[in-house]
């Protein structure tokens, strides 16, 4: 702005004075004033004044002195005195003095007075450059953004074009106005234009790269925050920016190496706690969830209260199969941030994977509550409406979201919801236009388990060929898994009780996680899914437990008896049971081990004839009890203190009521696990058998098929002997084979 001061000073005269002795200080103070002398040119214009005080001019000379030494106040005197003494006849100053005064109203961010005396200066001059740019620029940090952008327009009328240097910022501000209008192809447009005028230390590429991202160009954001950094190569704090920027168009696009690298070169600027998020991301996305975890670790250390490095790192650890500590993290998210919906949606989704829909449901109600009040709903907010039971309003809002919105991410949720849906067809081709419009994260693709209904199909494998493709999947949790048959029933007196007791070594002091009972966790939320869908089983009427207490247990058997209590005899009772038992050495009676008990000491273990009491205490139309553990002291991987065998089968006379139990194995056998479909062995012939015959199966014939692939499968999977037996109480002994899961 100082080069408009020097064009105020132009016409100033002195011819008009009539004593040598003003003429004489008047020469000396502008004389200090170009030399840059400003506190000695005040000097002279203060002792010209005092001899005469209605000189005009030294108010003037006198008032661009103080502005240039940032004294305003005592500018905006000199300058108003100067404006009452004006001929008003004598337009030129009078427009010099309201530009100037402008200057200072600008100055003092007083916008909206600079905008009224440049408004003045322009009705006298209505080609001054100068004054419509310092007016455009007041309006828009009033942020009238359509006035500043006509003031640039006029300027753009009116610049000299080979002015290269003012030429190329004037495209960069309209560049702005448009950006802050959301135009982002017309600012876009201008910023090319700003960069093809000068190139060398423009910002706007910085700005474009920025704008590129936006719209999911990331290869040309990346070419424009190289060009940025080569810009600002003594600036380290926006190297620290533009590194991070450019990492995250490495993501984006798949360049995760590139994108580590990125975030190393700002973390040796100046490391902080977005950077770990960055890196974290990186590490996520290419499939390396325990350095993402540990990046997202190091981002909450630096930043306590950092609820997006809390969600990330529960993304990680669920992918990692650490389910509880990835509830703990979505749960400190929500504490930090509690008005974020995609947290909710997190803990929603693990949290019915987990315990049910019931627990989960006031987490997707919540979703749709903020989503609701936004113009511009997250994906999220369709997930809720799916896991919520609304999959074609669901639709509806992803199609909608696809219509204003096609990028590439939201081609890529829409073919997570078909997938979810069962609708592969249409999945697939989501995923096609995904790929069309940008979408290359396919490592998280492969790890993603809304896609599991498509990922393992042939269809699949042909859209992973035809676009060169290069991932590999993970191996399925298990076919029984996927595609589980919906029978619609629903059976409001079926009433069940689940436990997965896999983790003993975290509860008892001592124990190597060696003892743990490997995919017990699995196989109870198997059969859960199982309960609800085929058995026509209300979620509500299921008590899950993984990793049950004494107590636990023991509440849940107790919940069990009381509501065959009052149904009248109506009740069809389940018992599902997987994990550690072991039998008495001198009694040979059968125990349960919740995780809480010690093999050492059975007085607090369960006896598996007191489970069987309990479930028969009150008359049921039928209870049905599967039980994948073995009593012989063995385990599916190490034994349980190396206990001897014992014979499993219970005493006959221990039967009572309308009473049948598939167990998973036979006197001193071991009940295995299946390695290959990360299930035990018996629960995984069982469920493939219910979901083959979609529940339309007879207790005989499932018993029969059961026992035969269980023994040859122990065979030829360890080279082990395990035989199921099935065990009925005498009052159903004829009667229950013709039993069925779905009558």
């Amino acid at each position: 702005m100082r080069q408009l001061l020097i064009i105020f000073l132009i016409g100033i005269s002195i011819s008009s004075f009539a004593q040598e002795t003003i003429e004489s200080l008047f020469k000396k103070g502008e004389q200090a004033f170009k030399n840059g002398n400003y506190e000695l040119s005040v000097d002279y214009f203060t002792k010209c004044i005092s001899k005469n005080r209605n000189l005009m001019e030294a108010y003037w000379y006198r008032g661009l002195a103080f502005l240039n030494q940032n004294s305003t106040q005592e500018a905006l005197k000199d300058i108003n005195k100067a404006l009452d003494l004006s001929e008003s006849s004598d337009k030129n100053s009078q427009q010099s003095l309201y530009s100037i005064r402008a200057q200072i109203f600008y100055s003092t961010r007083n916008y909206k007075d600079a905008i009224n005396d440049y408004s003045k200066a322009l009705s006298i001059n209505s080609k001054n450059f100068g004054n419509y740019w310092s007016r455009a620029l007041s309006y828009y940090y009033i942020e009238e953004y359509h006035k500043a952008l006509k003031d640039f327009e006029e300027c753009e009328k009116i610049i000299d074009v080979n002015d290269k240097d003012n030429l190329a910022e004037l495209y960069s501000l309209i560049a702005g106005i448009y950006q802050k209008f959301e135009n982002k192809e017309k600012a876009i447009d201008y910023y090319t234009k700003s960069i093809s005028i000068k190139e060398e230390n423009n910002k706007s590429f910085m700005y474009r790269a920025y704008l590129n991202y936006e719209i999911e160009e990331f290869s040309k954001a990346i070419n424009d925050y190289t060009k940025a950094l080569n810009t600002y190569r003594t600036d380290n704090k926006t190297k620290d920016y533009l590194y991070n920027r450019r990492a995250q168009s490495y993501l984006r696009i798949g360049e995760y190496e590139k994108a580590i690298n990125d975030i190393d070169q700002a973390t040796s600027i100046s490391p902080n706690y977005y950077q770990y998020i960055t890196r974290g991301d990186a590490n996520r996305l290419a499939g390396r969830y325990k350095l993402a975890i540990v990046d997202f670790s190091k981002s909450i250390e630096l930043e306590p209260n950092n609820s997006f490095a809390y969600y990330r790192r529960g993304w990680c650890k669920e992918f990692d199969r650490d389910f509880d500590n990835a509830l703990n993290d979505y749960n400190s998210a929500i504490e930090i941030e509690p008005d974020i919906s995609t947290y909710y949606l997190n803990r929603a989704i693990l949290t019915e994977k987990i315990y049910g829909f019931e627990k989960a449901k006031p987490d997707y109600e919540k979703v749709i509550q903020l989503e609701s009040k936004s113009e511009n709903p997250e994906n999220s907010y369709h997930y809720a409406l799916f896991h919520l039971g609304k999959p074609q309003e669901a639709l509806n809002v992803a199609l909608k979201n696809i219509k204003e919105h096609p990028t590439g991410g939201n081609y890529y949720d829409l073919a997570c919801l078909y997938s979810l849906m069962n609708k592969k067809n249409e999945a697939i081709q989501s995923l096609e236009n995904a790929i069309l419009n940008g979408y290359s994260n396919f490592i998280h693709m492969a790890n993603d388990d809304d896609l599991d209904n498509i990922k393992y199909t042939r269809n699949f494998d042909t859209f992973l060929t035809t676009h060169n493709i290069k991932v590999t999947l993970p191996k399925p949790t298990s076919d029984i898994n996927i595609q589980i048959p919906e029978t619609n029933l629903n059976f409001n007196h079926r009433f069940a009780l689940i436990i997965g007791n896999e983790d003993y070594s975290s509860f008892q002091v001592g124990l190597s996680k060696e003892i743990n009972v490997d995919f017990a966790r699995n196989d109870a939320l198997a059969i859960r899914e199982y309960f609800i869908k085929v058995f026509g089983i209300p979620e509500r009427n299921i008590t899950f437990l993984t990793n049950a207490t004494a107590a636990q247990t023991m509440q849940g058997l107790e919940r069990l008896s009381k509501l065959a209590s009052v149904t009248g005899g109506k009740a069809e009772i389940f018992f599902y049971y997987a994990g550690h038992g072991i039998a008495d050495q001198e009694t040979r009676e059968s125990f349960i081990i919740p995780v809480d008990v010690n093999a050492t000491n059975l007085n607090f273990a369960i006896k598996l004839q007191d489970v069987y009491n309990k479930l028969t205490e009150h008359p049921s139309q039928r209870v049905t009890v599967f039980l994948d553990a073995c009593f012989s002291g063995g385990a599916r991987n190490k034994e349980l203190l190396g206990m001897r065998a014992v014979r499993v089968r219970p005493k006959a006379n221990a039967m009572k009521g309308n009473l049948v139990v598939f167990a998973s194995s036979s006197d001193t056998e071991n009940s295995q696990p299946l390695d290959s479909q990360n299930h035990g062995l018996f629960t995984y012939f069982l469920l493939k058998k219910i979901k083959e015959t979609k529940g339309n199966v007879s207790y005989e014939e499932l018993y029969n098929y059961v026992k035969e692939n269980v023994a040859l499968e122990s065979i030829l999977n360890k080279n082990l002997t395990q035989t199921p037996s099935i065990i009925t109480s005498p009052e159903v002994e004829k009667v229950w084979s013709n039993w069925s899961i779905t009558k």
